[in-house]
C-alpha cells in the first residue's frame, strides 16, 4: 500500500538525486574534440615568443619576443617582419601585448626577468626593471614608454588588457599589483594591490567595461579573480574543482573564460564557463590537450570565434640550453615558431 511515509520518501530520493546531479552538474569536466592546426610559422627560432595581438583592419598579427627584445608583424600573407627592431627604444624582453585597432596604437610590457627569459645584452643592474610601451599601429613608431623601476624593488609587467576607452590596464607579476594610467597626468598609478599570496599574470577585460578577469600563481593552487573596476573590489571565482594550473593567457568570450594552461602535464587549453553573475564555473571544457608542435604554449588573442595562440615559444628548452652552456644557444636546436589556432565558438 503506497503511504504518506512512500510518498514522502520518493520526494526525498528525487530532491537528493537532483542536488547530486546538480552538484556534478557544476564541477563537470569535459574533454572536447577540438582540432589544432599551425596558422602561421616564424623560421626566427631563438625568437622566444610570449605576447600575440592582432590587428583587424590589416589582418595582420604581431608577436612579442622577450629573448631579442622586438615585436615581429605577420601580415596577411603570412610573411614576418620586425615591427620594431631589436632593444629599439629600449626594449626590454617584450611580453603581453594588445592592439587598440580604433585608435591604432600597439601596447606593449616588457621587463627583465634575468634567467627566469633570458633576453640579449642582459643587464643585471636592471633587473626587476619593467616598462609599458605605446606604438603607432601603422609604423611602429613609439608615442611614449612609462617605465617603472623603483630601487630595491622588483617589478614585472606580464600581460595588459584595454578597456573600450583604450585604457591599459596591466598586472605586475613580481610585485602583486595591477597597474593602469592616471588619466590626468598621463602616469603609471597602482589600480589595485592584489595581496602578498597572489602573483598577477593573464588578465582580460568584460566587453562593457565592468569586470577584470585576472589569472593568479598562488599556493597551493592557482586561482582567477574578478575585479569589479568601479569599486576595485576583488573577488575569487569558484573553480567548483575545476583543473586549473597557473594560467598565462586568460580571455573572456561569451560569459566563459578560456585559459592557456602551460604548466598542466599536456599544455591544455581549458575553458571555463561561468554562472549568470560570472563568479563560479559551471563546467569545464578542455579543448586541446598536447599537441605535436605544442612547446610550452603561452599566451593567444580571440579573433571572431577562433582563439590564436603562441603553440611553439620554446622558452623552456631554450632556458635550459642557454643556462647549461653559458649563455650561448644554437638556434637550430630549437623548432620554428608556430601559431595555433582553434575554433572556440563550437564547443
Amino acid at each position: 500500500m503506497f503511504t504518506i511515509f512512500h510518498l514522502v520518501k520518493k520526494i526525498l530520493q528525487i530532491f537528493l538525486s537532483s542536488v547530486l546531479i546538480c552538484g556534478l552538474a557544476a564541477s563537470a569536466q569535459t574533454t572536447g574534440k577540438t582540432a589544432a592546426r599551425i596558422a602561421k610559422t616564424i623560421a626566427e627560432t631563438d625568437l622566444i615568443p610570449e605576447g600575440i595581438a592582432y590587428d583587424p583592419l590589416t589582418k595582420s598579427f604581431f608577436v612579442s619576443s622577450t629573448y631579442k627584445r622586438k615585436i615581429v608583424r605577420i601580415d596577411s600573407t603570412g610573411q614576418a617582419s620586425d615591427f620594431v627592431k631589436e632593444q629599439q627604444y629600449g626594449l626590454l624582453g617584450v611580453v603581453g601585448m594588445r592592439v587598440d585597432a580604433k585608435r591604432r596604437f600597439l601596447w606593449a610590457a616588457c621587463g627583465n626577468v634575468g634567467n627566469n627569459m633570458p633576453m640579449k645584452n642582459y643587464d643585471s643592474s636592471q633587473l626587476g626593471f619593467t616598462g609599458l610601451f605605446k606604438f603607432n599601429l601603422s609604423n611602429g613608431k613609439m608615442l611614449k614608454k612609462y617605465l617603472l623601476s623603483v630601487p630595491g624593488v622588483k617589478h614585472f609587467f606580464n600581460d595588459l588588457t584595454l578597456d573600450s576607452t583604450g585604457k591599459p590596464y596591466v598586472t605586475d607579476t613580481w610585485n602583486q599589483k595591477i597597474y593602469t594610467l592616471n588619466e590626468v597626468n598621463d602616469k603609471l598609478e597602482i589600480f589595485l594591490d592584489v595581496a602578498d599570496k597572489y602573483s598577477p599574470n593573464g588578465i582580460d577585460i568584460t566587453p562593457d567595461n565592468k569586470y577584470l578577469y585576472v589569472a593568479m600563481y598562488a599556493s597551493p593552487n592557482a586561482v582567477i579573480g574578478r575585479i569589479d573596476i568601479a569599486t576595485r573590489q576583488m573577488q575569487l571565482v569558484n573553480l567548483r574543482n575545476a583543473p586549473m594550473s597557473g594560467a598565462d593567457g586568460l580571455y573572456f568570450y561569451e560569459n566563459s573564460l578560456i585559459a592557456i594552461l602551460p604548466n598542466e602535464p599536456k599544455d591544455t587549453i581549458t575553458r571555463f564557463f561561468l554562472n549568470k553573475e560570472g563568479l563560479s564555473v559551471t563546467r569545464s571544457l578542455i579543448h586541446i590537450s598536447g599537441s605535436d608542435f605544442f612547446s610550452q604554449p603561452t599566451t593567444g588573442v580571440v579573433v571572431g570565434d577562433s582563439l590564436y595562440f603562441v603553440a611553439t615559444s620554446n622558452l623552456h628548452l631554450f632556458n635550459k640550453l642557454y643556462n647549461d652552456n653559458h649563455g650561448k644557444v644554437d638556434p637550430q636546436l630549437l623548432p620554428p615558431v608556430r601559431i595555433g589556432v582553434i575554433a572556440i565558438r563550437d564547443n
